[in-house]
């Protein structure tokens, strides 16, 4: 994993996460015994655009057209990795 920052994902609390090959969401459950539910597994190269609605928000629009929308109050950093990871 390199970069992994809090964040929302339709309404999921977790952490969005950029490893070196792939942008997961991972949801995170519980309080004493945490859990984790990965939520989103994609590519880099299936990922066509990418938008920031605002301070926190970013729209990722796949390739076949879906939109994922994960938000974040690191996004500058997010956004940063993110173009690092799909050059």
């Amino acid at each position: 994993m390199e970069h992994s920052w809090p964040g929302t994902y339709n309404e999921h609390s977790g952490y969005v996460v950029f490893s070196k090959e792939k942008l997961l969401f991972v949801e995170e459950e519980g309080f004493v015994f945490k859990t984790g539910t990965l939520l989103l597994e994609t590519t880099y190269d299936k990922i066509g655009k990418v938008d920031v609605r605002n301070d926190s928000h970013l729209v990722l629009t796949m390739d076949d057209g879906a939109k994922h929308h994960i938000e974040t109050p690191y996004l500058s950093e997010a956004r940063e990795a993110l173009q690092d990871a799909m050059a």
